[in-house]
């Protein structure tokens, strides 16, 4: 089923990544958890990376679904640090 539309959604970031790969990584962790989320960094579509260096890679959410998506996050973290 297709998620609801939301066009007065607001949308807000949920964390800053150092890498593209990072970034990317959390995305498809949050597509599988059924949250939508994008990349906000404008790095040329990947053509100039360092556009995205100062500032990182942020991932951006709705705001209704950022208690969710914050723990999608922070169940990855615990994995990795078992």
């Amino acid at each position: 089923m297709a998620p609801e539309p939301r066009p007065d959604g607001k949308i807000v970031e949920l964390a800053t990544f150092e890498s593209f790969i990072e970034a990317e990584a959390a995305l498809a962790r949050l597509e599988d958890a059924g949250i939508k989320a994008v990349r906000g960094a404008d790095d040329g579509s990947g053509s100039l990376p360092n556009l995205a260096a100062v500032g990182g890679y942020p991932v951006l959410v709705f705001e209704d679904d950022l208690p969710a998506a914050r723990a999608v996050l922070a169940s990855e973290e615990s994995e990795t640090a078992d």
